[in-house]
C-alpha cells in the first residue's frame, strides 16, 4: 500500500502528542494554569515555543511558494521577524511580561479602558481564529500534496485532530508539544537542506545555479509579478506589516507565561536565535525544487489551488529516506496546532476572562469561579474548532489567489489597522485612551470607501503597497483626531494611564507575586518525553532503507536523545539542590 510507512508513523507521532496533552494536563489546577501556564514558564521551553507558533505548515507552503516565484524578496518578513525578536530581546518582552496580566484585552481595558477592551475583544473572537483557518489551510495544503488526498478531506480530519489535542492540555500541554515539534522539525529541516546540496557538485555551484534561475534576485520590476509584488515599495510594506504585527500591545500575551522579565527576554532571544539559525534551511530546499524539480510542480495543477506552493513537498520526496516523510508531515502538523493555539487556547481565554463577565453582570448573575472558567473556556475552544474547519475549508475553494496573498491580504487589510496603534501607545505616553477606537475605526472603515474613490475617480490603480500606505495614513489619522477628546478624560482615567506604564516598567518579583516554580518538574517531564521521542525516532530504522538512509535515522535519534538527557540531568541537578537547601 502506498504511503503505509507515512500512515503509521502519522498515526503513532499523533498518538504520542495526544499522551502528551494528557501528560501536561496535570500541570493544571485553574484556569490561570490552563491559559498563561501559571506565569512560571522558563526561557528554554517558552523560546521554541514562540517560534513554533510563528512556523505553521504555512511557511512550508505559503512562503516557500513565494520564494520560489521570486527569490529572495518575500523573506522581508522574515528580515522584520529578526529586528522585532531583538527589540523584544532587549526591553520590550520584559514590558509585556510586566503588564501581569492573563489575557490580551486585560492589558487592553487598563490602557485604554472597558469599551476599548471589548471592541478589541471582540475584533480578536473573530480575527484569531481566521488566522487559525489560514494555518489550517496551510497544513492542509502540505498534506493534500504528499498524499494526493482532496484538500477539503485533509482539512476536516486535520482540523478534528488539532482540535482534541490544542484543547486537552491548555497552554502547559501547547507548550510541550511545541518544544517537541521544535526537535522534530528542526533536524528533519537540516537534514533535507544537506541533502539538497548533496545534489549539486559544490555550495558554490549551488548558488550559481540559484542564481541562473533568478532565485537570488531581491527586487523586482513593477509588472513582473501581480499587484505590484516583490518591488522595493512591496519589500517595505510587507516588513512594516510584520514590524508592526510583533511589537504591538495586543500580542503581548505570548510573554504572560514567563516567570518575569528576565525570563521574556530570553525566551524573545532564543526564540531570534532559533529563527535567524532556521531561515537558510527553508530556502535550499526550495531553491532546489526550482532548479532539478521544476517540471514536477506542474504535477499538483488541480490538486491545490497555487502547485508552486509545494515546491517544499516535492523536494522532501525526492531527498528523504522512506519513513522520513511522515516525521516531516508530523512536524507541520504540530506546528501548525501551535498556531491554531492563537485561535483556540489563547482566544477561548480571551471569551471566558472578557467577554461572559460583562454578559453575566448585565444578566444579573454571579461570576465564575476558577474551575467554572476552566470548564467554560474547553467548551468555547471546541467552538472554535468548528469554525476554523469551516472556514478554512471555505478558503480552500479560493482559485484565484494563494495562501501567500490570501494572508498578506488578510494581514494588511484587518490585522494592521488594529496594530498600529497598539504599537503607537505603547511609546506615546501622551495617547488618549480613546485613539484605538479612533484609529481601528479609521483603518478599518476609510480605505474600504477611499479606494474606490481613487481608483475609479482619479484614475490610480492602487496596488498591495499602495493599499498599505492608504490604511497606515488612515489609522494614523484617525490616532490623531483622537487627542481632540483627550480634555474629556477624567483624572482618574489619567492616573490609570499613568499607573500602566510605572506597573509595566517595574520587575516582577517572582516569589512574592506568583509563590514557587516548577522548573524542575518541568525538566523532568520535557526531558523524559524527548527521550520517549528520540526511541520513536530510532524505531524508523526497521523501516526498509539503504546503510545511509539507516545512517541519518540513528544520527537524528542520538541528536534528540542528547537533548532529552540533558534536561533529565538538570532537573536532578535542580533536586540535589533542593534537598541539600531543606532544613
Amino acid at each position: 500500500m502506498e504511503h503505509l510507512t507515512e500512515y503509521i508513523v502519522v498515526g503513532v507521532y499523533l498518538a504520542f502528542m495526544a499522551a502528551v496533552g494528557v501528560v501536561m494536563k496535570r500541570f493544571n489546577t485553574n484556569s490561570d494554569d490552563y491559559f498563561r501556564s501559571g506565569a512560571r514558564s522558563t526561557w528554554w521551553l517558552m523560546g521554541p515555543s514562540l517560534m513554533m507558533s510563528m512556523t505553521s505548515a504555512s511557511v512550508f507552503t505559503a512562503s516557500t511558494g513565494a520564494i520560489f516565484e521570486a527569490g529572495l524578496s518575500p523573506l522581508s518578513a522574515n528580515v522584520a521577524q529578526v529586528f522585532t525578536g531583538l527589540i523584544l530581546g532587549t526591553f520590550l518582552a520584559a514590558w509585556f511580561r510586566q503588564t501581569r496580566a492573563v489575557t490580551g484585552p486585560e492589558v487592553i481595558r487598563e490602557r485604554f479602558g472597558p469599551v476599548t477592551q471589548q471592541v478589541f475583544a471582540y475584533l480578536n473572537m473573530i480575527m484569531q481564529p481566521i488566522y487559525g483557518a489560514f494555518q489550517l489551510l496551510g497544513l492542509g495544503i502540505f498534506v493534500s500534496a504528499v498524499f494526493g488526498f482532496p484538500l477539503w478531506i485533509v482539512v476536516l480530519v486535520l482540523g478534528i485532530v488539532v482540535g482534541i489535542y490544542s484543547v486537552s492540555g491548555g497552554k502547559w500541554a501547547v507548550m510541550a508539544t511545541d518544544f517537541l515539534q521544535s526537535l522534530t522539525m528542526y533536524p528533519v529541516m537540516i537534514l533535507v537542506s544537506i541533502l539538497c546540496l548533496l545534489k549539486f557538485e559544490s555550495i558554490g555551484d549551488f548558488f550559481m545555479q540559484a542564481g541562473d534561475a533568478g532565485l537570488l534576485t531581491v527586487v523586482h520590476e513593477n509588472g513582473s509579478f501581480r499587484d505590484g509584488a516583490y518591488t522595493w515599495k512591496w519589500i517595505f510594506a510587507v516588513f512594516a506589516l510584520q514590524f508592526v504585527a510583533q511589537l504591538q500591545l495586543g500580542w503581548a500575551s505570548r510573554f504572560f507565561t514567563a516567570k518575569d522579565g528576565p525570563e521574556a527576554k530570553k525566551a524573545a532571544l532564543f526564540m531570534t536565535a532559533i529563527g535567524l539559525f532556521s531561515l537558510a534551511f527553508f530556502i535550499i530546499p526550495t531553491f532546489t525544487s526550482k532548479i532539478l524539480y521544476a517540471d514536477q510542480i506542474a504535477n499538483y495543477t488541480g490538486l491545490i489551488a497555487k502547485p508552486v506552493e509545494a515546491a517544499y513537498v516535492v523536494a522532501c520526496k525526492n531527498l528523504l529516506p522512506a519513513g522520513m516523510m511522515g516525521l516531516v508531515i508530523v512536524a507541520m502538523f504540530s506546528a501548525t496546532a501551535s498556531s491554531m493555539d492563537t485561535g483556540l487556547n489563547s482566544n477561548s481565554g480571551v471569551i471566558v476572562r472578557n467577554v461572559v463577565p460583562p454578559i453575566r453582570h448585565l444578566m444579573k448573575k454571579p461570576g465564575l469561579n476558577g474551575l467554572q472558567e476552566l470548564k467554560m473556556a474547553r467548551s468555547v475552544s471546541v467552538l472554535l474548532c468548528i469554525f476554523v474547519i469551516g472556514l478554512s475549508l471555505y478558503l480552500s475553494t479560493a482559485k484565484d489567489k494563494g495562501l501567500f496573498e490570501l494572508l498578506l491580504g488578510f494581514a494588511a487589510r484587518v490585522q494592521f489597522p488594529i496594530s498600529l496603534p497598539l504599537l503607537l501607545a505603547l511609546f506615546i505616553r501622551s495617547a488618549p485612551r480613546t485613539c484605538v477606537i479612533f484609529s481601528m475605526g479609521s483603518g478599518l472603515i476609510l480605505p474600504w470607501l477611499m479606494q474606490p474613490v481613487v481608483e475609479n475617480w482619479l484614475g490610480i490603480k492602487l496596488d498591495f503597497a499602495d493599499r498599505v500606505i492608504l490604511i497606515a495614513a488612515c489609522t494614523v489619522s484617525g490616532f490623531v483626531l483622537s487627542y481632540l477628546f483627550k480634555k474629556l478624560e477624567s483624572p482618574e482615567d489619567t492616573a490609570k494611564t499613568v499607573g500602566f506604564y510605572k506597573k509595566m516598567r517595574t520587575p516582577v518579583n517572582f516569589e512574592e507575586e506568583i509563590g514557587h516554580g516548577n522548573d524542575e518538574d518541568q525538566l523532568l517531564t520535557i526531558g523524559r518525553l524527548t527521550l520517549i521521542l528520540a526511541g520513536g525516532f530510532l524505531a524508523l530504522i526497521l523501516v526498509p532503507n539503504d546503510a545511509g538512509g539507516r545512517l541519518l535515522i540513528v544520527g537524528l535519534s542520538a541528536g534528540v536523545a542528547s537533548v532529552g538527557l540533558v534536561l533529565v540531568l538538570l532537573a536532578r541537578k535542580l533536586k540535589r539542590k533542593r534537598l541539600t537547601q531543606m532544613p
